[in-house]
């Protein structure tokens, strides 16, 4: 079993994807904008496992427990943010700053925390100030905060440094 790359299926996907089979090319040595490309399908991927998530947390927080939609959109968040971490360090992404571990965790946190803010942002104002559903709200919203998150895990956490 050890034999299996560990980032095999997010891999294999990205390469079908861009129509190599060589995985050098799928992910490169360098810094360009294809390890960019690659990085962000991988991290794509991750992200839709971790919207599934979020939107069944929101969706049951929501319309079964009858939470307020912006604790449920909170709650959902965290979920997803939860798992998104932890499928970023193990599968995604494979250069990382020389921080120590708690230190990459907290940076995760803080650029979550920033997503959620802006999440609650978002949907404050397209549910309530747009009057748009909660479901379909969530739509605009998560597809701009996966732009930031993206960008800022990218740059502050999993690239090598200036130096590097």
């Amino acid at each position: 079993m050890s034999a299996i790359p560990r980032r095999s299926l997010f891999s294999v996907i990205a390469r079908r994807r861009s129509g190599s089979g060589n995985p050098q090319h799928h992910r490169g040595d360098g810094t360009g904008a294809a390890r960019l490309v690659a990085d962000m399908v991988d991290y794509g991927l991750a992200s839709g496992l971790a919207l599934a998530l979020d939107v069944i947390v929101l969706m049951v927080c929501h319309r079964l427990l009858g939470l307020n939609h912006l604790v449920a959109a909170a709650a959902g968040f965290l979920a997803g943010l939860a798992l998104v971490y932890v499928i970023s360090v193990r599968v995604v992404f494979r250069d990382r700053r020389t921080v120590s571990g708690r230190m990459e965790i907290a940076g995760f946190l803080v650029t979550g925390l920033a997503g959620l803010a802006l999440t609650e942002a978002l949907m404050h104002g397209f549910v309530d100030g747009m009057g748009l559903d909660v479901a379909l709200a969530k739509i605009p919203t998560a597809g701009l905060v996966f732009l930031f998150n993206f960008t800022a895990r990218r740059s502050l956490l999993f690239s090598r440094g200036r130096g590097a």
